[in-house]
């Protein structure tokens, strides 16, 4: 089983509390996410990915279904983290575990668990990811028809 680690910023857009974090802080930023924990997250730039990689444990009757498992990994608080889960429930995302380390060291919890690659849309993530022995990508925003139902996974490696 492929088992990815993928970051709550990868996974979904989550600019609306950015500038409240920035200017407000931590604790106006969790007060905000949860004020909005029914309002769904757009998806982020990994979105596509990872329910792709999910539909390959819908694939071929009588093969395996656990192909892939995705943990979400996240820096966010348990606080902003309800609304993150929200949006998994919302979008119909297979994700069952999730960590959130309120900014804490993440990387050696997902190796305990498995992962075995770690995306990301921030480079430090991806670098501190490799760093610590677990592969890595930075995921880009990539232009694509949201209506597209192209079940293709393709992955660039530089």
């Amino acid at each position: 089983m492929l088992t990815v680690a993928v970051s709550s910023r990868a996974l979904f857009h989550m600019e609306d509390g950015d500038e409240i974090f920035t200017t407000k802080g931590q604790i106006a930023f969790n007060e905000y996410m949860q004020s909005k924990e029914h309002v769904p997250l757009r998806p982020g730039p990994a979105f596509g990915l990872v329910k792709k990689l999910l539909a390959l444990n819908d694939n071929d009757e009588g093969a395996p279904r656990n192909r892939v498992e995705v943990l979400l990994l996240s820096r966010n608080s348990l606080d902003a983290g309800m609304r993150v889960m929200e949006s998994v429930r919302h979008y119909g995302l297979d994700i069952e575990k999730a960590l959130f380390c309120a900014g804490g060291e993440r990387f050696s919890y997902a190796q305990g668990m498995g992962a075995q690659l770690f995306l990301s849309t921030t480079p430090s993530d991806v670098k501190a990811a490799i760093d610590n022995g677990l592969a890595a990508a930075t995921m880009l925003p990539a232009e694509t028809d949201e209506h597209q139902a192209d079940t293709t996974v393709r992955i660039a490696f530089d």
